[in-house]
């Protein structure tokens, strides 16, 4: 993919492997996760790259709310969420250390399809999302570009990490099916016990469930 870099002039961006543990807030080991990212810190353009996270006020409320009504609540794992993220121009990047290009050394990739490290991942993949869950009959609120809303639902976004609440388990596997749908590889990793690695504790003190 060499020749048609240099042809249009375009810069080849280093990539780095990332590894990590992840861990849950006990200090249990959950995954082993190895990632191709981008040199985002040598990609020049002036473009924008502000994507918008959920403040923790907006959290609270969240959970509070959750707790008034006796909805249901879940956490979303997105499967490699910036890829699935297409990408208005392509980013050429360098052959990853330990693969071969069938160019040799001087060989690159042509990448589609948003990464991980580049500069511009988090708001491309939020801009992403966001346009889907608005097509689904989503609102965004006013006050917290990351919190959305629907009769029956309440969407909170950091980044790659989502809580849903509902007052029912169908209505989150409806929602679950329709971002499948629209081309999403999501999972569900259970209640809304742990949000950004810190652990959340749902007491429900009300005798009966709310309409």
């Amino acid at each position: 993919m060499k020749s048609e870099a240099e042809e249009n002039g375009e810069k080849i961006i280093p990539c780095t492997w990332v590894l990590r543990i992840k861990r849950n807030p006990t200090g249990d080991v959950i995954k082993l996760k190895a990632r191709i990212c981008l040199r985002g810190d040598l990609m020049i353009d002036d473009s924008e790259t502000y994507a918008p996270v959920v403040q923790w006020s907006t959290i609270r409320f969240f959970v509070i709310i959750s707790i008034y009504l006796r909805w249901m609540t879940r956490s979303v794992d997105w499967v490699n969420a910036f890829p699935q993220a297409p990408l208005d121009k392509p980013i050429f990047m360098c052959t990853p250390r330990g693969f071969m290009n069938k160019y040799g050394k001087l060989g690159c990739l042509k990448v589609t399809q948003s990464l991980y490290g580049s500069k511009f991942a988090p708001r491309t993949w939020y801009l992403h999302l966001r346009k889907v869950l608005l097509k689904l009959g989503f609102r965004e609120c006013p006050f917290d570009k990351c919190l959305f809303h629907r009769p029956g639902m309440l969407i909170i976004l950091y980044v790659d990490d989502a809580g849903i609440a509902a007052p029912n388990e169908e209505s989150i596997n409806e929602l679950v099916e329709e971002l499948r749908n629209e081309g999403f590889d999501l999972e569900m990793e259970g209640d809304f016990t742990e949000y950004l690695g810190i652990g959340i504790c749902l007491l429900y003190t009300s005798p009966s469930p709310r309409d």
